[in-house]
């Protein structure tokens, strides 16, 4: 880890770093590099004049600070970039890096007052990366363009959270202890209205938040994100990964992963559910996620069975819903104390595995079971979840239903 002099604005290395404080900022151009700031020539412009400023306010040591320290780490120059080894390092580290701080400056380059609208209008809260870095410190200490002090995420965490979307418990006092004791689904909500320059750094800025190490692979574009859930699955046992919601322009035969944070926006709400069985072990295989599974099949009243298909009082063939239960509850929707238990609306392809079915129309399917029909647990049997929808973007069968536009979920409540 290297870290800046703040009185000499040199760079040192360092296996068991002193005492330091971090940086969080929003990238505006023109950033100094680590090659750049080891060329006394180059250390000029706004990019080196924001480094310049981080150090002289930490030798200034205001009163509001707990700690008087003598070095500092920002992540434009103290990381060079040039090494894909060492970038990998540290972005796998950097939740670590910022969890270790003595404190956090936040400095907010487009506030210019301590007002709190013009502090919700800042960029600083629609970044990617900016999320662990509010997130992981002891303590965050909020700076406007003068780099005066607004508040810390403590004094302000009731404005933080209805700009950030994250709870205001985990901004203040010891919140940042139980981030890794939330839902999966719940954390992904907390990113998903934030944006990042490169698609891949979608994925590549939440390993921190969800405890994750991976490499990086710059070129593969959004299946990063595909491969971040992937791991995941793999090293924890919470189905709220799957609980996401689909959105207009997703055709409803689709995977079971989702192909953005941005597909949680509406799991603030989704907490594990602890039943007192839990499901076997699943995995991740090449046909997609594996696991032994009971699944529910809605039953219509009315509905007769014909030469072995459903078919409805006039014969007319019927597709009954088949439904995934998942280990979660949604307790926006309630429905009683503990929340809703949330289930996937499933599609049938035609190699027997599964795909989402993400038409929107499930809700009210279920919703209105209890009167129109009611639910018939399958035998249990190990079920594939298809984890892509490649099929659909080649035009293959899904067996059950045609393709078309949908509206809104992908999951449903029972």
């Amino acid at each position: 880890m290297r870290l800046i002099n703040i009185h000499t604005l040199e760079l040192e290395e360092f296996f068991s770093p002193p005492p330091y404080a971090i940086l969080s900022h929003r990238w505006i151009g023109r950033e100094i590099t680590y090659e750049q700031f080891m060329n006394p020539s180059q250390r000029k412009g706004p990019g080196y004049e924001k480094i310049a400023s981080f150090c002289r306010l930490l030798q200034q040591h205001p009163d509001y600070l707990p700690t008087h320290i003598e070095w500092a780490w920002i992540d434009t120059c103290c990381i060079d970039k040039r090494s894909s080894a060492e970038l990998s390092e540290s972005i796998n580290s950097m939740w670590q890096w910022y969890w270790h701080a003595e404190y956090c400056i936040a400095w907010l380059h487009d506030v210019h007052s301590s007002d709190e609208d013009s502090l919700r209008m800042s960029e600083w809260f629609t970044r990617g990366w900016t999320l662990q870095e509010m997130l992981a410190p002891v303590e965050v200490y909020i700076c406007d363009s003068q780099w005066r002090c607004i508040g810390t995420r403590t004094s302000l965490s009731d404005a933080l959270s209805l700009v950030s979307g994250v709870p205001a418990e985990f901004l203040r006092d010891n919140g940042r202890q139980r981030v890794h004791w939330t839902s999966m689904a719940k954390r992904m909500s907390w990113a998903s209205r934030r944006k990042t320059t490169r698609p891949e750094d979608e994925a590549y800025c939440l390993f921190g938040l969800f405890g994750v190490n991976l490499p990086l692979l710059y070129g593969e574009g959004t299946y990063a994100f595909i491969r971040l859930q992937e791991e995941i699955i793999r090293r924890f046992d919470d189905e709220s990964i799957l609980a996401w919601k689909s959105t207009p322009y997703v055709s409803y035969a689709t995977g079971f992963l989702a192909s953005s944070p941005a597909r949680f926006e509406l799991c603030g709400g989704i907490d594990q559910a602890h039943p007192d069985r839990k499901r076997q072990t699943f995995r991740v295989t090449n046909r997609g996620v594996e696991m032994s599974a009971s699944l529910l099949q809605l039953r219509h009243s009315g509905i007769a069975i014909s030469g072995g298909e459903p078919s409805d009082d006039d014969g007319e063939p019927l597709t009954l819903g088949l439904f995934l239960e998942i280990n979660c509850v949604d307790t926006v929707r309630r429905g009683g104390p503990q929340g809703l238990r949330c289930a996937l609306a499933l599609i049938r392809r035609n190699d027997g595995s599964f795909s989402r079915d993400t038409s929107g129309s499930t809700d009210s399917i279920v919703d209105e079971s209890d009167g129109a029909g009611d639910f018939e647990r399958l035998a249990e049997s190990t079920v594939y979840l298809r984890k892509d929808d490649y099929n659909h973007y080649y035009g293959g069968n899904f067996g059950s239903r045609s393709l078309a536009s949908v509206p809104e979920s992908s999951w449903t409540v029972l």
